[in-house]
């Protein structure tokens, strides 16, 4: 009777439930230099559109992650709204001990984490005990010449006589009033529109989302919009946290419908630059458009009458 009451104890217990997202190695022992793939796998249940990443606050710093920067996780649809989130990291290390490598975090769009399994790693040192002669002995090395040694030693001197002449003479003619450089910057000045227009075409030329750099890409394009906002609206965007920014749109009637946009760009540009997420590529993308529609959707009005004025002009016969 006991046996048999014990028996039922055992199997009225509720079974582990297994984590959705495991991490794993190819082995837990590494040679010194060479390089070992960390795996994971998390299943999602419906549109959460996660990132996965690591805690680098407490990732071993002897260890390095070789393609931290071009890893970009595969998304597999499973069927009834669930898909397979899989990807890999590299890593390699130079000094040989155990290592405890922390679990990996999922984040998904509305902030929820979820963390893997942590793992061991041991880095095995190289045997260098039948090493004899490393590297021969070899003769004196020819550095070459430089351009700079056609000059004499003293020529630094003589540059700096004719930035201090040239300082002089334009001093004179400010004081003189021969000169307004304050007119000259002015003159110079372009739209906050216009500015924003030509920064965010010649980050897009630059191709940073092609060569993996995601955090480069984000920290350019959010400087570009708290640019505009300063310029734009006297935002003091550049001195403003993410939520800041977010409450000083809602509360300009001009910025209030196109709000969302930006909260969009500020929210993923956060996960990048603080928690190292790698957004996948249409959504980088879609950021940017974001980016730009901003701009267009909260230009001057006579900026906006002109562009519709050019569309709608048609060519003479």
């Amino acid at each position: 009777m006991v046996l048999l009451a014990a028996t039922t104890i055992v199997n009225a217990l509720p079974a582990k439930a297994a984590s959705p997202f495991k991490a794993s190695l190819d082995s837990t022992n590494l040679l010194m230099g060479r390089t070992i793939n960390l795996s994971f796998s998390y299943l999602e249940t419906g549109d959460t559109n996660g990132v996965v990443t690591l805690d680098m606050s407490s990732f071993p710093t002897e260890i390095e992650i070789v393609n931290a920067n071009e890893m970009r996780p595969v998304r597999k649809p499973l069927g009834n709204n669930r898909y397979e989130l899989t990807g890999q990291y590299i890593l390699q290390s130079f000094d040989s001990g155990e290592y405890q490598i922390p679990g990996l975090l999922y984040i998904n769009s509305t902030g929820d984490t979820v963390q893997s399994n942590p793992l061991a790693l041991k880095v095995l040192p190289v045997d260098v005990s039948d090493m004899t002669t490393i590297i021969s002995d070899t003769g004196v090395l020819n550095p070459g010449k430089k351009f700079t040694d056609i000059f004499p030693s003293w020529w630094p001197w003589v540059l700096v006589g004719i930035i201090i002449v040239a300082g002089g003479i334009c001093a004179y003619l400010i004081l003189a009033r021969k000169v307004n450089p304050m007119a000259v910057i002015r003159k110079k000045e372009l739209p906050p529109y216009e500015v924003a227009i030509s920064a965010l075409n010649n980050l897009k030329q630059q191709n940073l989302l092609d060569t993996g750099r995601d955090k480069q890409f984000y920290t350019r394009l959010t400087d570009i919009l708290r640019t505009y906002l300063e310029g734009r609206f006297g935002i003091n965007a550049m001195e403003m946290t993410s939520s800041q920014i977010n409450n000083a749109l809602a509360a300009n009637p001009e910025t209030r419908d196109s709000k969302k946009l930006m909260t969009e760009i500020l929210q993923v540009a956060d996960f990048v630059k603080f928690a190292k997420a790698v957004p996948m590529r249409e959504e980088n993308l879609r950021n940017f458009n974001y980016a730009v529609d901003f701009v267009e959707l909260t230009k001057p009005a006579e900026q906006k009458q002109s562009s519709d004025t050019d569309s709608n002009s048609t060519p003479g016969n």
